[in-house]
């Protein structure tokens, strides 16, 4: 248990722990199981009982289906098991069920979407939008009176991601008091940000967080992917046209300096933007063309926007 209740990082290359720690119960299920049984035998032995063989089926519980139904979504995934436990997991009493589990459950049936679903890239954020909404109402968000601050983002990127603008607003000023007090004041600065360019504010936006240094690198990723939009928006105005520009290769050098911080599928991710919106700068390739790449590449960073931008695309 300390395994999925901790802090730890779960996800290191050459770690044995969760091998081991299966091994273990299954040996732990196997004795327990058969001084059980021998007991139960024995028992009808001297009492001169019946001898039956008791019967090891595992009694109805909804966590047991639930982790049950996960082993198998995640051997053998589909779109069918998917919605069979998340309706399970809406439907159970989450009073009879740890607080732990219920976030582990959660965890696992995001992850489920993000990795292994071929819902389309608007589908997919609006089931993992409809799971943040679900642990929003039944207060899973917080843990030991904080939101951590990966999730606190994920949460108001999917929450725009789908439009649910007011939603997001309502998040934020809901559990902002919440984040970590090291990181609090940029990261309600940066949210604010985010809130103001789905508004259209996109000069406000870049006010937000002009003057923020800061060396969380997650929080520069945003800043940097922010801004490009936000520039992209405003390049009319030719200040902003040259800002654009010098942005797009500053952000380069910053994917290339920080490959060592930065997961190799996010850097994947951000280049794929970046060349996409290259050419949506340069107009060259077709519409076709571009809509294309994007179809083969589901993940690219500001996928949503990219999509968006492309409705009104015209070569030249």
């Amino acid at each position: 248990t300390s395994y999925f209740y901790s802090s730890k990082n779960k996800l290191t290359t050459g770690n044995s722990e969760l091998l081991d720690s299966l091994h273990y119960l299954e040996i732990m299920y196997a004795l327990k199981k058969s001084k059980f049984q021998c007991e139960i035998l024995n028992r009808a032995n001297i009492l001169g009982e019946e001898m039956i063989q008791p019967s090891m089926q595992i009694p109805e519980n909804r966590l047991v289906r639930l982790f049950s139904g996960l082993n198998s979504l995640f051997s053998s995934p589909s779109s069918e098991k998917y919605l069979t436990l998340k309706d399970l997991f809406f439907d159970s009493k989450l009073n009879e069920i740890a607080k732990e589990d219920s976030l582990i459950i959660i965890t696992y049936l995001i992850n489920y979407l993000a990795n292994f679903s071929t819902l389309a890239q608007k589908e997919r954020n609006r089931e993992i939008f409809e799971i943040y909404n679900f642990a929003d109402r039944n207060r899973l968000l917080i843990e030991n009176d904080f939101i951590a601050e990966q999730k606190f983002f994920n949460v108001l990127a999917v929450s725009c991601e789908v439009n649910e603008f007011v939603w997001a607003k309502s998040f934020v000023e809901r559990y902002q008091k919440f984040l970590p007090l090291q990181i609090k004041e940029s990261a309600i600065r940066l949210a604010k940000a985010r809130l103001f360019f789905e508004e259209g504010k996109f000069e406000d936006s870049i006010h937000q967080i002009r003057n923020e240094k800061t060396e969380n690198i997650a929080h520069a990723l945003q800043i940097k992917l922010l801004n490009i939009r936000n520039y992209f928006e405003l390049q009319k105005e030719d200040i902003y046209s040259l800002l654009l520009d010098n942005y797009l290769n500053s952000f380069h050098v910053f994917l290339v300096e920080n490959k060592k911080n930065i997961h190799i599928k996010t850097i994947e991710y951000c280049r794929q933007f970046l060349s996409i919106f290259r050419q949506i700068l340069i107009q060259k390739k077709s519409k076709e063309q571009l809509l294309d790449y994007l179809g083969k590449h589901p993940k690219m960073a500001c996928y949503t926007w990219i999509e968006k931008k492309l409705r009104d695309y015209k070569s030249i």
